[in-house]
C-alpha cells in the first residue's frame, strides 16, 4: 500500500520483521551517504515492534536502491518472524495476506496447506524414488506432520463426508476422503529434522479445506469468517485424525456419499485437489461463502469431471448452491455424481469406525 505524503511517498508497510531488518541494512557502506544514514536511525526510533500497519517513513530521499533493499530485509525477516516450528523445515511461515490482521503470523502448529516436495526430498527421508509417485509435505497424522508417497492411481474410492455442527443456521464443514487400495496406500515417514525414519501406511487420507487464525486470534465462526479474519488451509489429513476431532472430540454427525466415477477420475481428482493445495499455499483468504471448504472441493471435481451439455447448463444455473455445505448432496446429484437412490450413502463415520473396533 502506498500513499503521498507532503515531502514524497510515504510506505505503509507490515512490520513483523521491521526492527531486524534495519538493523541489517549496512550503514557502514561507502553507498549510504550521512543524511541516508540518519533517517535510518530516525526511522527505526519510529517503528514500533510486532506486526501491525504503519507508517514507515518519508523514504523518497534515500533513492531506489535502499529501498528496495530495505523492503528485501524486511520481507526475509517478517518471514523469519513466523517460523513456529524451527526444527521442521517445511514450516510454512505464513503470515495473513490482507485483512484487520494483515501481516500476522498465520497458527500453522496445526493447521497447513499440503505441499508439493521433490523426489530427491522425499528419498533423502527414506521414502521410495519410483515414477508416478507424488510427494507430499504437511501431511497431518497423530498430531504430527508427516512427508508422503502417494500413488494417485491407487485411489479406489472418493467419498464426500459432510460434518453437521450447529449453529444459527444450518451449517456444515464439506471435505473429500480418498480410500486407496490395499498394498498400495500411501507411505507415510516423519517429516521434522532428527524424528525417527518411522514409517507408517494409511489406507485413507481427507482433503480438507479449513479456515485459518492467526495466532492469539478469534476461534472460527460464520459471520468472522465474512470479514477476513482467517487464512485458508487446503489440508492432507489421516482419516484417523478427522475421526477423532469430528466425532469423538465434538460429537458430529458425519454422513459419507461415495462419488460415482471412473478409475480415471479418481485419480484425477486426487491430483487435482493436491495442485489446488500446492498452488494455493497459505496465500489465500478464507469467506464464508466465497471461498470455504466446499466451494474449492467442487473447484477440483469440476476441474476432473467432463459434463454432458445438459449437465453443464444445470450446474452453470445452479452455481450458487457450490457455496453451501448443507446443500452439497443435490450439488453433486446436478452433476450427475451420485448413484440412484441410497446408492452413493455409505454408513455414518461414526458407525463405520465404530465396526472396526
Amino acid at each position: 500500500m502506498s500513499r503521498r505524503g507532503r515531502h514524497g511517498p510515504v510506505l505503509g508497510i507490515s512490520t513483523g520483521g521491521l526492527q531486524e531488518a534495519l538493523a541489517a541494512y549496512p550503514e557502514g557502506s561507502a553507498a549510504i551517504s550521512a543524511s541516508r544514514r540518519g533517517t535510518l536511525r530516525a526511522m527505526r526510533n519510529r517503528v514500533p515492534g510486532g506486526s501491525s500497519l504503519v507508517l514507515l517513513g518519508r523514504l523518497a530521499p534515500m533513492g531506489l536502491g535502499p529501498i528496495l533493499l530495505a523492503l528485501a530485509l524486511l520481507a526475509r525477516a517478517s518471514s523469519a518472524s513466523c517460523l513456529l516450528d524451527p526444527s521442521d523445515r517445511y514450516d510454512p511461515r505464513a503470515e495473513i495476506p490482507s485483512g484487520p490482521f494483515k501481516g500476522r503470523c498465520l497458527d500453522t502448529r496445526e493447521l497447513r496447506s499440503l505441499r508439493v516436495v521433490s523426489r530427491g526430498e522425499a528419498e533423502a527421508r527414506g521414502l521410495a524414488a519410483r515414477p508416478g509417485l507424488l510427494y507430499l509435505a504437511n501431511v497431518r497424522h497423530a498430531d504430527r506432520f508427516w512427508l508422503a508417497a502417494v500413488d494417485p492411481g491407487a485411489v479406489e474410492a472418493a467419498i464426500v463426508q459432510i460434518e453437521f455442527f450447529p449453529a444459527i443456521v444450518p451449517a456444515a464443514h464439506t471435505q473429500l476422503r480418498f480410500r486407496f487400495a490395499p498394498g498400495r496406500q500411501p507411505v507415510l515417514v516423519p517429516q521434522r529434522g532428527g524424528a525417527p525414519k518411522d514409517r507408517v501406511r494409511l489406507r485413507d487420507l481427507v482433503y480438507s479445506v479449513e479456515a485459518v487464525p492467526v495466532v492469539g486470534g478469534d476461534p472460527y465462526d460464520l459471520v468472522k469468517g465474512m470479514e477476513d479474519h482467517f487464512g485458508t488451509a487446503y489440508r492432507m489429513v489421516s482419516l484417523s485424525d478427522r475421526y477423532r476431532r469430528m466425532v469423538v472430540t465434538d460429537h458430529h454427525r458425519v454422513i459419507q456419499l461415495r462419488l460415482k466415477l471412473t478409475p480415471r477420475e479418481r485419480r484425477e481428482l486426487f491430483v487435482h485437489a493436491v495442485r489446488l493445495g500446492d498452488r494455493s499455499g497459505m496465500k489465500l483468504m478464507y469467506h464464508t461463502l466465497a471461498r470455504n471448504c466446499t466451494t474449492e472441493l467442487v473447484r477440483a471435481i469440476d476441474q476432473t469431471v467432463a459434463y454432458s451439455p445438459w449437465r453443464s447448463a444445470v450446474k452453470n444455473a445452479t452455481f450458487f448452491m457450490c457455496s453451501i455445505p448443507t446443500e452439497l448432496p443435490h450439488t453433486l446429484r446436478i452433476r450427475g455424481l451420485l448413484a440412484d437412490g441410497a446408492g452413493s450413502r455409505m454408513p455414518d463415520l461414526d458407525r463405520e469406525m465404530e465396526g472396526k473396533r
